[in-house]
């Protein structure tokens, strides 16, 4: 890939990369100490939101729909399930892939730790207009669809949870 050096680049705050990284800090701001109360990392939390709402779930699968590597999701795996708060299913007869879910400890977790959060983003809903918070989604969603529809598709695909799975020994 080649540059064009005629015309100089965008500073870092006024990009698309800045500003997007710029609206995500000032939300995570006030998100973060919440997570840090209930001993969830940024990245352990965005493992339990998609297992919360797309469990059970393979774990190649979790990496990519939480949008993170591989390797970290197995290595935060291997911290929640040691706070019982996710449990390996049991994997099928000639099966390489298995699965994760949330026990119902996760659950009660994250439903508790959701409660805390959503006033903060009700507050950043109504303060932004919520038309326009709407509207910001779905083009947020567009432009990563037009960009990256791998992306997109693999965000959108995972069927959602049935309430309350139960616990099952591992």
């Amino acid at each position: 890939m080649t540059m064009n050096l005629s015309k100089p680049p965008v500073p870092y705050t006024p990009s698309i990369v800045g500003l997007l990284e710029g609206a995500r800090e000032s939300l995570m701001t006030s998100i973060r100490p919440i997570l840090r109360e209930g001993g969830f990392t940024v990245a352990q939390w965005r493992v339990l939101r998609v297992l919360f709402d797309h469990s059970p779930c393979e774990p190649a699968r979790l990496a990519r729909h939480a949008q993170l590597h591989a390797p970290s999701v197995f290595r935060i795996l291997k911290e929640l399930s040691k706070r019982q708060l996710v449990i390996k299913e049991p994997r099928p007869p000639n099966s390489r892939r298995g699965a994760v879910l949330l026990s119902d400890a996760g659950r009660k977790e994250v439903s508790e730790t959701m409660a805390r959060i959503a006033p903060i983003v009700e507050f950043c809903t109504l303060r932004f207009g919520r038309k326009r918070f709407a509207m910001l989604q779905k083009e947020l969603a567009a432009f990563t669809m037009s960009i990256s529809p791998e992306i997109y598709a693999e965000m959108t695909a995972l069927p959602l949870a049935k309430a309350g799975p139960t616990d099952v020994d591992s």
